[in-house]
């Protein structure tokens, strides 16, 4: 019979778990069953409780002295009441061994096993711990809803150690079980399974894939009014009932932006799944007044509107929802391999608005200008690059047209789909879309640091009513 113990392992042997080839050469094991349940009950408003289960089958070429696993913070520590059990034997760690370990966000943890976890043999793996809920879900003493992201919450486990090693961080189905009390409403990536009752509280089931979205876990006593405007689906869960008209100028705003960006740059997949909008305590409804936070998953798109509540927030983040849905659909068709997608998704949240609003300032020339050399004048290079992705669209906008540049990156995008672009593929497109040579342009503007010497002569600076090109 396997005896086990756990020990702490180092955060930087993660990285190199993680970099372990997939190749079924060497030790390993793959997971044959995962089931993961997170309760949230009233009684203990404070916290909710996970429990994983796992059943693992050593399909590797040796037997295995060790399963890693990692895990949020506050699991392993004292308040997180962690259990580890085989086959159903409990080791419970030492609590000095875990507050010596290295804080950080997650901890590994590993489970030895005396005498090594033979080949072929199957094991039953179980976790439980509890997690302590985010510090604004509590302006009132019991929280009305609250939104987990995937590392504050879910435990994945780490491939061994080995060149060639096997392993996986999650199974290749994922059972999702979420227990709230008695007319709350759970959301998580995956497919929904239905739900259970039990006694005074409901399970909410879902399936995840691993084509699934990391699983994120939004609960909360939410009251829901639907939209559907423009072929889009809008669902609204808020903390009260709120009027349908309110609500319906927000569906029609982020409506206006999904159809746009479909006219621009093609359909999203899954056209006809939502999108969620959730208020979170100390949030405000309707979203465009603050800033949202996306997670793309099986059944949509989530948008949660930031802590942010002020005007002054508003008027900074009016254009919001518009970058974050560009952002998404940039990464949805191709992925982008630097900051020019993010410049891009930038260029195209002001399309939209400008669309919606005519006069956007803070897309003006002059206002990236500044807004570039302030962020160089403050050692922000990322955020200067992002920047300056955005005025090399206007820069080819101004040279070629708005429909040819939107053109060529419709193209680019779906001619790259589900791969990656570079600044290569992008001329490629625009040169073929508007039958010029692109070279000199875009060796002017990416081949070297900072903007183009034209952009940074005064009488530029002084009238940019447009951003020229070399």
């Amino acid at each position: 019979m396997l005896s086990v113990s756990v020990r702490l392992f180092p955060l930087s042997a993660v990285l190199l778990w993680q970099m372990s080839c997939a190749v079924p050469l060497g030790p390993g094991y793959q997971i044959r069953r995962q089931e993961v349940t997170l309760h949230y009950a009233p009684a203990r408003p404070s916290s909710v409780h996970v429990q994983a289960q796992y059943e693992l089958e050593n399909t590797g070429n040796a037997p295995l002295a060790t399963l890693a696993f990692s895990l949020p913070a506050a699991a392993a520590a004292p308040a997180g009441h962690l259990v580890v059990a085989v086959e159903e034997r409990v080791a419970r760690p030492q609590p000095e061994a875990l507050l010596s370990a290295e804080p950080g966000y997650r901890t590994a943890l590993a489970i030895a096993f005396s005498p090594p976890w033979p080949q072929r043999e199957r094991i039953r793996l179980r976790l439980d711990y509890d997690l302590p809920l985010p510090a604004e879900a509590f302006p009132a003493e019991t929280p009305r809803a609250f939104l987990l992201e995937f590392a504050d919450w879910f435990a994945e486990l780490i491939p061994p150690d080995r060149v060639f090693a096997r392993g996986t961080e999650r199974g290749e189905t994922v059972h999702l079980r979420i227990r709230v009390p008695t007319g709350w409403r759970a959301l998580s990536s995956g497919k929904p399974k239905g739900s259970r009752s039990h006694g005074e509280a409901i399970e909410h089931r879902y399936e995840l894939t691993l084509d699934d979205f990391d699983p994120f876990v939004l609960i909360g006593s939410y009251h829901e009014q639907r939209f559907r405007i423009h072929g889009q689906r809008i669902v609204f869960w808020t903390l009260s009932r709120r009027e349908a008209a309110e609500l319906a100028t927000s569906a029609e705003e982020v409506a206006g932006i999904l159809e746009y960006l479909e006219q621009a740059l093609g359909p999203r997949e899954k056209r006809a799944a939502p999108v969620w909008v959730a208020e979170l305590p100390g949030t405000p409804v309707p979203p465009r007044r603050a800033m949202p936070r996306p997670d793309s998953f099986a059944r949509g798109i989530l948008l949660v509107p930031a802590r942010e509540g002020s005007a002054v927030a508003a008027e900074k983040h009016g254009g919001a929802i518009a970058h974050t849905l560009a952002t998404l659909w940039l990464h949805w068709l191709a992925t982008p391999t630097n900051e020019l997608g993010d410049g891009w998704a930038a260029y195209l949240s002001c399309l939209v608005r400008e669309h919606r609003q005519s006069a956007v300032p803070d897309c003006s020339p002059e206002a990236l200008l500044r807004a570039h050399q302030t962020q160089t004048a403050a050692g922000a290079t990322r955020e200067a690059a992002t920047i300056k992705a955005h005025l090399l669209a206007r820069a080819l906008e101004e040279r070629l047209g708005r429909p040819a540049v939107l053109a060529a990156l419709r193209q680019m995008l779906q001619a790259r789909r589900g791969q990656t672009w570079n600044a290569n593929d992008l001329r490629a497109a625009l040169e073929a879309e508007a039958r010029q040579d692109l070279g000199e342009f875009f060796r002017t503007w990416l081949g070297q640091h900072g903007l183009p010497e034209t952009l940074r002569q005064p009488a530029v600076q002084g009238n940019p009513s447009a951003v020229p090109g070399p």
